[in-house]
């Protein structure tokens, strides 16, 4: 990993050559190790790492931008050359916005493991040997991944910001399989040390045997009980188009909602890129600091995410793109769900979700990894997939119990997410598989 101080040595580099106006350099390292596995057997062990430098130049509104690998001091000089002849050149930008003037406070994020970052080939592999180890035993496959990512990210311009943040992340992912069936799990931390190899596969396990010998099912509105996985796959295409000059302009679900309800009262969706329990990024690569907000308020939509540009217009204060999200939850567990569904599906989670329409935020996608019959409050059999057209804000107002919240692997950024059951969600074909 680079040393902060030779990042802010590149930095005062790169400003001392610059003639420009304003000038915004954004740092990003990354090393990422993954071991993948297949038929309870390593498939491949890669380990990529990199270093990326964006610079970003302006003559009063003029701009360019230029983003370099794994520079020399040399690379460096040439390519602020470079970016300025761009800038020069440049159409004028109307809605350019100087850069932040620092200094800048930003939020004080826990999110780096010493023993994440001291890991290595031999941890991946004693936990994979639990996965396959488990598989074994129980007669079934597996497949899947462990990935281990170590990054480090600093930001500042020429008016006198600074930001500087590490942060390491584990992911383990296991599908198991029978001749029939797949069960899928996956676990996230910073601590490569918190991950439960066992817990994780045996909750794959358990979803493939329950979903043996799956039968065709019809399409239909059912209630369904959605496993956190599943409820974060729909929930982050909500604040993927909730950006306020969309909605001002006309071209958004949520154009002519903003500070009204949307959702019922017990919906509170917010951001804090503090929280420990899932801790997102300081700032943005703009030198933002990472938004702090409550974004649904018991069913109000407080707040809509605003770049520098239409805050600007619009007279308010900037969030930028969150880069955590957190919903409430319930008290209710998924057995309780279950035994108090008569008729409905529990579902694992979500793939191939497209946009139909952004006026409405209308999804479709398809069921996977086992989804399974719910009848008199006791699962029954597995059926095919099942492919929805559906929006999440529906899903929301349809809401009838809650889970406590659980941490998900990032759909994009952090999600802490409750399981949700839902009454009338919308299925509109089937699969054969």
């Amino acid at each position: 990993m680079v040393n902060e101080d030779k990042i802010k040595t590149i930095f005062d580099k790169i400003f001392k050559l610059s003639t420009a106006d304003h000038v915004e350099v954004f740092f990003e390292e990354n090393k990422s190790s993954t071991v993948r596995f297949a038929n309870n057997d390593v498939t491949q062990n890669v380990t990529n790492e990199s270093v990326k430098i964006t610079i970003k130049s302006a003559f009063d509104n003029k701009k360019a931008k230029l983003i370099v690998e794994n520079p020399s001091f040399d690379v460096i000089r040439e390519s602020v050359k470079k970016v300025e002849a761009m800038a020069r050149i440049s159409p004028p930008d109307p809605e350019y916005v100087p850069p932040l003037e620092g200094p800048i406070s930003y939020p004080e994020v826990n999110g780096f493991s010493e023993n994440t970052y001291n890991s290595d080939i031999e941890d991946y592999l004693r936990i994979v040997k639990k996965v396959f180890n488990k598989c074994e035993k129980e007669g079934v496959e597996s497949a899947g991944h462990i990935s281990a990512e170590i990054q480090q990210y600093a930001v500042a311009n020429n008016k006198g910001i600074y930001g500087h943040h590490k942060r390491t992340a584990v992911s383990l992912a296991v599908t198991a399989m029978t001749k029939d069936s797949f069960g899928w799990a996956e676990w996230y931390n910073e601590d490569i040390n918190k991950i439960n190899p066992d817990a994780v596969t045996g909750r794959a396990i358990w979803k493939a045997i329950i979903a043996r010998s799956p039968v065709p099912f019809e399409p239909g509105k059912y209630t369904v009980i959605l496993e956190p996985a599943a409820v974060a796959d729909l929930l982050i295409f909500i604040f993927w188009y909730y950006n306020a000059r969309a909605a001002d302009e006309g071209r958004s679900f949520m154009s002519g909602k903003q500070g009204k309800k949307i959702a019922p009262s017990n919906i509170t969706i917010y951001s804090d890129p503090s929280d420990d329990t899932v801790p997102g990024l300081p700032f943005l690569n703009n030198g933002l600091p990472a938004p702090k907000k409550v974004w649904i308020n018991e069913g109000v939509a407080e707040n809509l995410i605003y770049d520098r540009y239409w805050a600007k217009v619009k007279n308010k204060e900037p969030t930028g793109f969150p880069t955590n999200l957190i919903m409430k939850g319930g008290n209710t567990p998924v057995k309780k769900m279950i035994e108090t569904t008569d008729f409905g599906l529990r579902i694992t989670h979500f793939w191939y979700i497209r946009v139909v329409d952004p006026m409405s935020l209308l999804l479709t996608g398809v069921t996977r990894n086992s989804t399974c019959l719910i009848e008199k409050g006791k699962r029954k059999y597995s059926v095919y997939n099942l492919r929805f057209n559906e929006s999440p804000i529906n899903m929301l107002n349809n809401v009838v119990e809650m889970s406590p919240p659980v941490r998900v692997a990032p759909r994009g950024i952090q999600m802490k997410v409750p399981a949700l059951k839902v009454k009338n969600f919308n299925f509109t074909s089937r699969t054969e598989f």
